[in-house]
């Protein structure tokens, strides 16, 4: 059990033995008891007391917690005023029962939902998400441009900021990273095409990405000249010897598997504090792809070339596991599976044999997903035009990694319950479909996907 507390008091002065001597007439405290994983609850208490110390006691006393600081901090103070102190006992009593603690009077305090439906969230808190975007607009905004202008430098193939804690664009971290390029733009000329993100890891390092060959990422707590160090020394031999044996890896893992399109996993990091995936070390994934591709040649077989070229396929290297994880202590997991996009999801250890099998036997299950998803997409497009119009929202757009069909799920309830009617306040605003509430994220306002009436 933690209890954390939060005094506020009105001091005044009354004369004691013809000394002035601050008392607090009347003390609110509130203190939050939290046990186990429940929730954690709110109490309220109005001490009215020249003694607070000796009232706080009690009460810690009936939760069974330790005062023994406490007990200390009363001796000394007793020791200290004893020339001083009245002689009038503390008036404060305090119960004790299963629900609360309280000084003389039960005060009921509702139970925090985390989850509240989504028109009770737009009523209390819709005005002041409204407030914080326009508070932080014009940083916002400057964070941006300083970003636009770094990847028109070094000409990017992509800049992005992707958090895996949700935090907001660092105006400090961008500024430092501005300066830092504008230093040494002459010896940064060789990463033209190149991904770059910022992220939250504990250290700067060079990743395996989906929407690039390979992506730098820049650890947030690093300093400018390790970013600049890294940045200078990524053409190096070591980095592009490890570059090029990934693509090695993947294209023999191509030919060997008829062709098929070898998707990387997604550096997305998180936003608005719903984790989705954290960057995939390129040296972590180069070393699990090198298992599949080992059991593969030891399989001695090959499909025919272009048969599964119309397919794509995934490997989920479990960068959560370290070391061996023996099959009888490692929990259930799926070996082979056809994602909402139609691509395969293919576990890096799995059978040789049982993958050339799948292959085959899920193809048709992987086309029809594919043409699924393609009226997924259409219908979703569909969705946030006519929700932008109807309701005059600049933009809506789906966190990272987010599936579309619960995506168009979320939009679709939100058109037919018309529930946006009732708060003018919503035109204007940009909407993002993630995992929780959030009243401002880089110019955003958060809504969950699953949001209740």
């Amino acid at each position: 059990m933690y209890v954390s507390f939060s005094l506020l008091g009105r001091l005044t002065n009354s004369e004691i033995n013809g000394a002035l001597k601050p008392l607090i007439t009347k003390l609110p405290i509130t203190f939050y008891l939290k046990e186990g994983k429940q929730l954690p609850r709110s109490v309220s208490l109005l001490l009215q007391s020249d003694d607070v110390l000796d009232g706080i006691e009690k009460c810690l006393k009936g939760t069974g917690l330790t005062t023994t600081h406490l007990e200390y901090l009363i001796s000394s103070k007793n020791a200290r005023d004893e020339s001083t102190r009245t002689h009038h006992r503390n008036q404060a009593s305090v119960n004790f029962d299963d629900d609360i603690f309280s000084f003389g009077k039960k005060v009921n305090i509702p139970s925090l939902d985390l989850n509240p439906a989504l028109e009770k969230w737009l009523r209390l808190y819709l005005e002041e998400a409204v407030k914080l975007q326009s508070k932080h607009f014009r940083r916002t905004q400057l964070v941006r441009k300083r970003m636009e202008e770094i990847k028109e430098q070094l000409k990017l193939k992509e800049f992005l900021w992707c958090s895996t804690m949700g935090l907001n664009l660092q105006t400090g971290v961008i500024g430092g990273f501005h300066r830092t390029v504008q230093r040494h733009l002459d010896s940064l000329g060789h990463l033209e095409g190149t991904k770059v993100i910022f992220s939250d890891l504990h250290h700067t390092t060079l990743a395996a990405d989906r929407a690039a060959r390979h992506t730098i990422c820049l650890a947030v707590l690093d300093q400018a000249e390790d970013w600049a160090r890294f940045l200078r020394r990524y053409n190096q031999t070591d980095l592009q010897y490890l570059i090029k044996d990934t693509d090695y890896k993947e294209y023999e893992l191509r030919r060997i598997l008829g062709g098929i399109k070898i998707l990387r996993p997604l550096a997305i990091g998180a936003v608005g504090g719903s984790q989705i995936a954290r960057p995939v070390e390129i040296l972590l994934y180069k070393e699990r792809i090198g298992i599949l591709l080992h059991h593969l040649y030891m399989l001695n077989e090959v499909l025919d070339e272009h048969s599964m070229s119309q397919f794509e396929l995934e490997i989920d290297i479990a960068q959560w596991e370290t070391g061996v994880i023996f099959p009888s202590e490692r929990e259930k997991t799926t070996s082979f599976s056809v994602t909402e996009r139609g691509s395969f999801l293919v576990r890096y250890d799995i059978r040789p044999e049982q993958l050339i099998e799948h292959l085959s036997t899920f193809s048709e299950e992987a086309r029809e997903r594919r043409q699924f998803y393609r009226q997924l997409k259409r219908r979703r497009n569909f969705l946030e035009e006519r929700l932008c119009e109807t309701y005059g929202i600049k933009e809506i757009r789906k966190q990272p990694g987010l599936p579309d069909s619960k995506m168009v799920d979320c939009l679709q309830r939100l058109q037919r319950s018309k529930i946006l009617d009732n708060y003018p306040l919503i035109v204007g605003n940009r909407l993002l479909i993630s995992k929780n509430y959030r009243k401002h994220f880089d110019g955003f306002l958060i809504i969950p996907w699953d949001w209740k009436f």
